[in-house]
Formats: structure tokens, sequence, C-alpha cells
């Protein structure tokens, strides 16, 4: 019932600390410390930008206060229906999944060269040939389908304590979906809202693009991030801002 009415999120109890930053910051963000860009327009967008939180700040943990906002969709959207595809699809998400597994935890590294770290590290898979590219894809998403099956198999073990016939049919077509996945050959049609009339090499070149733009935005980051502490400052002064 909560996945078929989207009620994933209901707000914390207590405080509750984390890892990963994985709710969209419609609060504001406390960029006291270097934080990387955030703009919540894109499906996944925050489980990218905790994935880059965690590039910056390793050792640090994100805290989530005892209450919430309704996190309501601009646009119109359902929930989960019976027949939607339960396997992991390409797109923001496994992107950020990609990231997380190749932090530094490495102490004494700044914030700032971990930043140019991060730029430079999708640098270079933008000049990834297209057959490497399509190889990462595939091993990244295998795994994100192994890593749901065993999720499955674990609360199938448990499930019969829910009492519920629907949760162990979703568990079981969870489990028969993405043992299907595995065994296929993932392709561009595995990615998230990728255009039907595009073929996968067009789509291939645009993602090189798309990343190769992104990292050369996060070099221009810090610059960014400074004019506007400036631009604002000077607001504020004139009168023209309140605080």
């Amino acid at each position: 019932g909560a996945m078929s009415n989207r009620h994933y999120w209901l707000g914390r109890s207590r405080p509750n600390i984390g890892k990963m930053a994985l709710m969209s910051q419609v609060t504001g963000l406390d960029n006291a410390q270097l934080l990387p860009p955030y703009f919540p327009v894109f499906r996944s967008e925050d489980s990218l930008f905790a994935s880059m939180v965690l590039w910056l700040h390793p050792k640090s943990a994100v805290l989530d206060y005892d209450w919430c906002l309704p996190h309501l969709p601009l646009e119109q959207r359902t929930g989960s229906k019976t027949d939607d595809p339960i396997a992991a699809q390409g797109g923001l998400g496994l992107c950020a999944r990609y990231l997380s597994n190749r932090v530094d935890y490495e102490a004494g590294v700044t914030a700032s060269t971990r930043l140019q770290k991060l730029a430079l590290q999708l640098k270079e898979l933008s000049e990834y040939t297209p057959t490497s590219l399509r190889a990462t894809f595939r091993t990244e998403l295998a795994q994100e389908h192994a890593n749901q099956l065993r999720q499955f198999n674990q609360q199938l073990q448990r499930a019969s304590t829910h009492e519920s016939q629907e949760w162990e049919t979703y568990l079981n077509n969870g489990v028969g979906d993405v043992t299907e996945s595995l065994q296929t050959t993932a392709s561009s049609r595995n990615i998230t809202d990728a255009p039907t009339d595009m073929t996968e090499d067009s789509l291939i070149h645009e993602v090189k693009q798309g990343i190769a733009a992104f990292s050369k935005a996060l070099l221009a980051w810090p610059d960014m991030r400074n004019s506007a502490a400036t631009i604002t400052g000077q607001l504020i002064a004139s009168g023209d801002l309140s605080p």
C-alpha cells in the first residue's frame, strides 16, 4: 500500500544518524563547509548528491532531525504498479552507486582536493571508448541486481511474520524479475527514460558528453560558490536582500 501510494517517507520519530544524505534537501543546505552542487530536478539526484558529499567528506555523518516537511512531487506521478519492472534500471542512482564505490577514505585530504579528484574521475569516465563504457554500465547494473536479489531473499526469509500475501507475492516477483535481468545482457533499454527512438551508440555519445560537461562544472564549482557568497553579501549590505 505504501508503494502504490508513494508514501515512502514519513519522517523520523527521533533524530537519526546515518551515512548517506538520501532525501531531497528541500529545507536548504548549510554550506559552511564545501558541499557539491545540488539541484533537485531529476529523479535520484539526492542519491547523486549523497555520493558526492561522501567523496568530499568521507568521515562525515548525516543527521536527520525528528521532523519533516511533506515531500510532494511537482509533476503528476503514480506509485508502483503490479506490472512495473522491479529490477533496477540505469540512471542517476546507478551513477551515484558507481561513485560511492570509488570513494577515497584516506585521512588528511582536503575537500577541495577531493572535489578535483571527483571531477577527474568523471573526466576519465567520459573518455572511455563506447565499448568500455558499455561494459562498465553492464557490470555496475549486474552488481546492483545482485544486491537486489540478496535483499529480496533476506526479506522473504521473514516475510511470513508480516502475514501479507501481497508482500510475499511482490518479493517473489522481485526475485523472478531480478534473476531474469541477471541472465540478460543489459542495453540502453535498461536506462530509465532513455528515448526509444535513439540508437544505443547515439545514447552513449550523449552520456559521454554529459559526463564531460559535469566534470568541467565540478572543477568550476568552488569559484561559482565563492562568487555566490560575495554577491549575496553585497545584496544584504545594500538592503536588497534580507537574511
